[in-house]
């Protein structure tokens, strides 16, 4: 799968879950440049996905939402409308 970051082709590895709004991938592109990865253009904020449920044992702690790491952002569908 590919995506565009205004002027390349940049491969993305992640298609599970919601793809962050394109306004807020822009506002985060500053933080999470694209990299080269084996040759190819990767931009990380491109696969960065909006996951329903917060996984076990953070849920245990009950809330709206939560972070794994940039890829994965769970969130609580019955708290947080996306």
């Amino acid at each position: 799968m590919h995506s565009y970051d205004g002027t390349n082709k940049v491969a993305t590895q992640n298609t599970v879950g919601e793809q962050l709004s394109p306004c807020l991938r822009d506002a985060l592109r500053q933080y999470f440049p694209q990299q080269r990865v084996h040759g190819n253009p990767y931009a990380p904020i491109d696969d960065a996905r909006f996951r329903s449920g917060i996984p076990f044992p953070v849920s245990i702690r009950d809330p709206d939402a939560t972070t794994l790491g940039l890829y994965d952002i769970h969130y609580n569908a019955d708290r947080v409308k996306l």
